[in-house]
């Protein structure tokens, strides 16, 4: 999942949260029920939750650095009780006016394109060089 999915997750969650926040630990173990053993887990890459990074998993990483964006943004308090996440009243603006489509709201589309192009070139690369011409183009550019 790209980040974004993780900031939309965080937003939408505190959003429905008694007070609009939440302890950490509760965060962590709703992303569990929803992407890692739940009917969400079409949108999270496995080895996201296969691999580890130190001492956790790769997507609770990342959770938390989705978090740190959210409070450079204005989305979630800065000064709060450790452990704590607190949507501010941009945050609460900034959810409400987030999409409503699963695909769009976790990137999902976005993760299937890239999957697409990414067999695209693995087909190409298995052409001899002799049958294919490929030029490139300044306006396009694909990432990886």
């Amino acid at each position: 999942m790209h980040r974004d999915g993780y900031k939309n997750f965080i937003l939408i969650t505190l959003l429905r949260a008694p007070g609009r926040s939440m302890e950490v630990w509760e965060m962590i173990r709703k992303f569990e029920q929803l992407f890692i053993t739940g009917e969400g887990k079409i949108f999270i890459n496995r080895e996201e939750i296969d691999t580890d990074w130190g001492r956790e998993q790769r997507w609770k990483n990342e959770l938390k650095w989705a978090r740190k964006d959210l409070v450079l943004k204005g989305c979630l308090e800065k000064g709060t009780q450790h452990g704590v996440w607190e949507l501010t009243d941009f945050g609460r603006q900034v959810a409400n006016n987030l999409p409503k489509n699963p695909n769009l709201l976790y990137g999902h589309e976005a993760t299937r394109t890239r999957v697409a192009i990414t067999a695209m070139i693995k087909a190409i690369r298995q052409i001899p060089n002799e049958t294919i011409r490929i030029e490139t183009a300044k306006s396009l550019e694909i990432v990886l």
